[in-house]
């Protein structure tokens, strides 16, 4: 079967020109600067790379509140983040005014339930939400996440990555090698390939060059989302992401200055 890769959008920021708008910027801010919730600590990259990554801010460091909507203060958004996205499989059109970069783990539950509020958003917005994948197993709480991950990126070589996505989350206690196997059957794959590739351990690699660029961007937990560049951690309601899309819609508020007439005064 012929190999298919999506055609990846440009990383982000984005060239000079672009803007994120005033509403888009007020929400993003307020998903950023909201307290992390509904993620698993990253601890090691895999079982025999120990590599410790940044730990989560404490509870005196996270903000306390969001600062009010519209203030100064809560429309200044982070600093939009580079991500390298070379292979990542995604879905949604490449120009898609909204780009969600997700870091995830196959075995964290969070990120199942971060899953299924992208496919909702991607459902009620198909043209304007892009959604894409980066590998972040866990290997020190989830032990059978590694090879999960290749296979998601063998299946990917077969043109089946989304599908193999969906039922590693809906069997997250059922991700061993003979199950693997199974699934490459039921989305009826090469499976010689697919057993081959988790064989020699072709797709380790490549999961790996995803964790590094979770080191290089100090991400502490899964998920971890990067909604056109600014991060977000936490897995996050249906509603949040509806407000980032919706503010795309709206258009903004302007202010006409007063016209001369209205700045004189009759005599």
């Amino acid at each position: 079967m012929p190999n298919k890769r999506s055609t990846m959008p440009p990383p982000w920021p984005q060239p000079p020109g672009f803007h994120l708008g005033a509403a888009l910027a007020v929400i993003l801010a307020m998903l950023a600067l909201a307290p992390a919730r509904a993620a698993e600590p990253a601890r090691d990259f895999t079982a025999d790379e120990p590599t410790q990554l940044p730990a989560p801010k404490s509870a005196e460091q996270q903000p306390t509140e969001v600062p009010a909507l519209g203030s100064a203060e809560q429309t200044k958004v982070p600093p939009l983040v580079v991500i390298d996205l070379r292979d990542a499989p995604a879905l949604g059109p490449p120009d898609a005014p909204i780009t969600i970069v997700e870091f995830g783990d196959f075995q964290c539950p969070y990120c199942a339930q971060g899953a299924k509020v992208l496919r909702r958003l991607r459902t009620v917005y198909p043209d304007r939400v892009r959604w894409v994948f980066k590998h972040l197993p866990m290997s020190s709480i989830h032990p059978e996440a590694a090879l999960a991950h290749e296979a998601a990126v063998a299946a990917q070589e077969q043109g089946k990555f989304w599908e193999m996505h969906d039922l590693l989350f809906q069997n997250q206690i059922r991700l061993r090698y003979d199950d693997l196997i199974s699934y490459a059957r039921e989305l009826g794959l090469d499976v010689a390939a697919f057993k081959q590739a988790l064989d020699t351990r072709r797709y380790r690699a490549r999961v790996r060059r995803d964790l590094n660029e979770a080191r290089k961007q100090e991400i502490a937990g899964t998920p971890t989302y990067f909604v056109n560049g600014v991060r977000v951690v936490g897995a996050r309601s249906f509603t949040e992401f509806r407000r980032v899309v919706e503010s795309l819609d709206r258009p903004p508020k302007v202010t006409e200055p007063p016209s001369p007439a209205d700045s004189t005064t009759s005599r």
